[in-house]
């Protein structure tokens, strides 16, 4: 087998070589361009067949009197199984109209779907407003083209919206029939596991 890639919560990323006896740090917090003064937390990562990691990142912008974030998708080039080093480039960005905390229910979890598309989960960043309204990506599972377009075949006239109305997703995964499901978390309690149709 390849090498594994461990993604820490500050964007450190570290390779462990197939015998797991060699751990190699090739991502630093400092290598992400274009990040804006502040704070910012990194909470997913998928690896393409072309061997290049995709990162989401959620990033605090203050504009009193909300705090919004700015959401992120960064991809490395592709990596050599003994790569020391992984440089990245900003493939998407976009802010959310409003949210409540720096990392506050913004972009999470991010996949290669079995049908080649690139699907990413985004809460609402505390605005509940955001998930039902079709021109802010916040509250929704995405689904994208390797090329950051909106399918044909998606729902909404080649939105990147795939399934809107969501609170805050987290995980999603793809049974042994091809069929989408997704963790969210709820207010307080009532966390949810949903089938994707």
């Amino acid at each position: 087998g390849g090498p594994v890639y461990v993604l820490g919560q500050e964007g450190s990323v570290w390779r462990i070589d197939a015998t797991g006896k060699k751990l190699v740090q090739i991502l630093r917090p400092t290598d992400y361009p274009q990040v804006q003064p502040g704070g910012f937390g990194i909470l997913g990562m998928t690896l393409d067949a072309g061997r290049r990691l995709w990162i989401t990142m959620n990033q605090r912008v203050d504009a009193s009197p909300w705090v919004s974030n700015v959401v992120s998708i960064y991809r490395t080039s592709p990596l050599s199984a003994r790569a020391t080093s992984a440089p990245l480039q900003l493939w998407f960005r976009a802010q959310y109209p409003y949210g409540i905390g720096p990392y506050n229910h913004g972009i999470s979890d991010i996949r290669w779907g079995p049908d080649g598309m690139l699907y990413v989960t985004t809460g609402d960043a505390g605005n509940t407003a955001n998930s039902q309204d079709l021109g802010s990506l916040g509250g929704n599972i995405l689904r994208i083209t390797p090329t950051g377009a909106g399918p044909s075949d998606n729902p909404f006239d080649s939105s990147p919206v795939f399934s809107l109305g969501h609170r805050n997703p987290q995980g999603i995964a793809w049974d042994r029939d091809g069929r989408l499901w997704a963790a969210e978390f709820g207010q307080n309690t009532w966390d949810e596991f949903n089938l994707i149709a």
